[in-house]
């Protein structure tokens, strides 16, 4: 169960993914097997703000939360405090509040410098790393903050190809291309969507789920206008806030590409 809900989070399929981390947790608790099952809501709470259901989240985290206080003292190789802090981050990355997002940040930090137990857990707190420095980046504009995305996705490119992971290098342009895109390169930008889009139709992974939004048609439209209007849009909403504002004005439809 535990390795089929696993696969699931990889193509993106995360409702499928939840179902069963959730057959894993009963499981682990009709043994009082707390080490599995910090580790299982770890992951659930994970999948469920990536599926977009953050109270269902809080709730698998309050669950966290109270078998690391209770396991705590017992904790020599720091298992339960990386589940606890990995699990809390991706909480605190869902809050509007400033000081949420900087303590997020530390957390993915700590997670992925000091190699956490579990390879993806690292991997996948530098693409977290990546996002929250990326909308610093837009609210900023502070170009110190490329330079240091930069070689953390280059890390992270380093890493897809190494295990020859689609969904890792799909991310990878992924974000390369929103950095572009938020700091108005945009024929850079587009070029790293459409391979990030590529990579996601080819390895049947979900575009939706990977939260790989800018579709065809949206990349062409924005990557294509160098209006103040579009980058006011950018800079304010963000990059799928913009897409969401076209959504709901149906400007799709009049700029839809074969």
């Amino acid at each position: 169960m535990y390795m089929q809900g696993g696969c699931y989070i990889y193509i993106g399929q995360f409702t499928r993914s939840l179902s069963y981390f959730d057959r894993c947790i009963e499981f682990c608790l009709k043994y009082d097997d707390f080490g599995n099952l910090i580790d299982r809501l770890m992951w659930a709470t994970m999948i469920a703000v990536l599926n977009g259901e953050t109270e269902r989240a809080k709730k698998y985290f309050n669950r966290v939360e109270i078998i690391y206080e209770e396991n705590k003292s017992q904790d020599p190789k720091k298992l339960f405090y990386t589940c606890y802090i990995f699990a809390k981050a991706n909480i605190l990355k869902t809050s509007s509040r400033f000081r949420s997002k900087v303590l997020a940040v530390e957390f993915f930090k700590e997670i992925f410098e000091k190699k956490a137990y579990h390879a993806n857990l690292y991997t996948l707190s530098l693409i977290f790393l990546c996002e929250l420095l990326l909308d610093e980046l837009r609210l900023t504009n502070d170009e110190s903050i490329v330079k240091e995305i930069e070689p953390l996705n280059n890390n992270l490119l380093e890493i897809a190809q190494s295990r020859k992971s689609y969904l890792y290098l799909a991310e990878s342009f992924l974000l390369q291309g929103k950095m572009y895109l938020v700091t108005f390169r945009t024929r850079k930008a587009r070029r790293s969507f459409l391979q990030a889009q590529r990579i996601a139709e080819r390895h049947n992974l979900d575009l939706k789920e990977l939260k790989i939004l800018l579709r065809k048609e949206y990349i062409y439209l924005f990557l294509a206008s160098s209006s103040l209007i579009f980058a006011l849009s950018v800079c304010l909403n963000g990059i799928e806030g913009f897409v969401r504002s076209m959504e709901d004005s149906q400007v799709q439809h009049a700029f839809s590409i074969s």
